[in-house]
């Protein structure tokens, strides 16, 4: 039995596979297992984790039923259901692990009884490998892992407004995994940012400032698709707090997620406002108006006798 399980969901990551699996074979601490989920990969990643795992037992290749592609919260839900460590290891297909991951992280697990979430900083690489200047997707993450210290990750101020954990820095307990409830469907990004919110029920965190992880930004990444769509972003962000609202324990963090997901919704509200302004101000149409709108349809609406009333009668239905 291995002291860690190193979780790696794959879909049609061919590219950079193999230089993901040298990474952990590289490892100073040895006592690993991996499992890498292959997601419905319609390239050769399966060929290619097969054949590595024929090389090496402590590798194992998991699948969906009939090889199809559930999206990446329920592959790890998948891998997570299969490991056997004290510890589990988030680590995408496209990044790899620094030599030195998992012994410094291990060490650091075994003498902080109290603390369920491990992370630390990464160094930012393009698709071949080389380090990406400052500024870069990973200095965020790099800025709040400016020292080592344990830490109460609801009472860092700004936990539902960016994410602060790197995920394949992540070292977790796996008796925390398993207490959380985890493996739901979602659309968009974000789904290990809810689970850092989750697994704060179980726990305190533990940051490094050590170099963990090698994280590859490149066009077709995740990180990549939201940066480059503003859309992509703010409904990604919108289905988080809606996850949280839903899934969490704690009122303060429901109530505070309602009250972000209300400013979301009003600033997405104002920006399809404004491209609807710019298109009719540009057509030979009648301008309309919010008094045209309501001529000849009833009265309007009542407002709300109270703010976040839905939100109210959600946490009445819970209770």
């Amino acid at each position: 039995m291995s002291l860690v399980s190193i979780v790696t969901p794959a879909f049609n990551g061919e590219k950079f596979i193999d230089a993901c699996i040298d990474s952990v074979l590289a490892q100073t601490f040895t006592d690993w297992e991996m499992l890498i989920i292959d997601d419905g990969s319609t390239d050769r990643t399966f060929e290619l984790v097969q054949a590595r795992a024929a090389q090496d037992s402590r590798i194992r290749v998991l699948t969906h039923p009939n090889h199809q592609n559930q999206g990446v919260s329920k592959s790890r839900q998948l891998g997570i259901s299969q490991c056997c460590g004290k510890y589990v290891s988030m680590l995408d297909a496209d990044d790899q692990f620094e030599p030195a991951k998992l012994e410094l992280q291990v060490a650091v697990a075994e003498s902080h009884a109290d603390c369920v979430v491990f992370h630390g900083r990464g160094v930012c690489i393009d698709q071949n490998g080389n380090e990406k200047p400052s500024p870069n997707l990973a200095d965020s993450f790099n800025r709040f892992a400016s020292h080592d210290h344990a830490y109460d990750f609801y009472k860092h101020g700004r936990f539902l407004i960016q994410n602060p954990i790197l995920n394949s820095s992540s070292l977790i307990r796996r008796d925390a995994l398993a207490a959380t409830a985890y493996g739901f469907e979602q659309l968009f990004q974000y789904e290990d940012w809810t689970l850092w919110v989750l697994l704060a029920q179980q726990g305190s965190f533990y940051v490094s400032s050590e170099d963990l992880v090698r994280y590859r930004v490149h066009d077709k990444s995740a990180s990549a698709l939201v940066m480059e769509s503003s859309l992509v972003e703010a409904y990604s962000y919108i289905e988080f707090l809606l996850s949280v609202i839903a899934l969490c324990k704690s009122h303060f963090v429901r109530e505070r997620a309602a009250g972000l997901l209300e400013t979301k919704l009003a600033d997405a509200v104002k920006a399809y406002a404004a491209d609807g302004e710019s298109i009719l101000s540009s057509m030979p149409l009648k301008k309309v108006t919010p008094d045209t709108l309501t001529q000849g349809v009833g009265p309007t609406l009542p407002k709300p006798k109270s703010k976040r009333r839905w939100f109210q009668a959600f946490t009445s239905a819970r209770n």
